[in-house]
């Protein structure tokens, strides 16, 4: 798919919504925000359009088909899943393809997002899963998302389930 419609510029940012949109490049796959027609408020600043966006974008791939979340991440991407560790966007698929479930939905609860001194933009995701006919449970993730060629992608994704243990 290619870019159509105007790029990205910073000065524009505070005034139109932004979404995710698949841009054909060297970062094939990744993602880049994109003017739409609807006005944001100035008290939502860039960082909380593109993480929303990303955060809406992971969740619905995730959901829908997990082998395209590889687009999203760099080969040297870390995940850390439940504490086990994984480098690079082809181990990352492989550990979210091995998850032991077939149907799994998302819903989100609370998102935080910030700049980061070096450009990045740290997002934190609050929220509850339901993986086949399991019961729902609460989940953390972390993303830290930077931006190459005017596209998003994830450097570094932390994800642990909401257990807890009152013993």
């Amino acid at each position: 798919m290619e870019v159509h419609g105007p790029t990205y510029h910073i000065d524009l940012l505070w005034e139109v919504a932004f979404v995710l949109r698949p841009k054909r490049s060297a970062w094939s796959g990744c993602f880049q925000p994109r003017p739409e027609v609807q006005t944001m408020s100035d008290t939502n600043p860039f960082w909380e359009q593109v993480g929303i966006s990303f955060v809406q974008h992971y969740y619905h791939q995730f959901d829908n088909d997990r082998s395209l979340l590889g687009a999203l991440y760099l080969d040297s991407s870390c995940l850390s899943w439940e504490g086990e560790q994984c480098r690079g966007k082809v181990a990352i698929v492989e550990k979210l393809l091995k998850l032991p479930f077939r149907k799994i939905a998302h819903s989100i609860t609370a998102q935080d997002h910030q700049p980061t001194p070096d450009g990045c933009i740290l997002s934190v995701v609050v929220g509850q899963l339901k993986a086949d006919e399991d019961q729902i449970i609460g989940f953390h993730q972390t993303f830290i998302l930077k931006s190459i060629d005017e596209s998003w992608v994830c450097t570094n994704d932390i994800f642990r389930l909401a257990l807890y243990n009152f013993g």
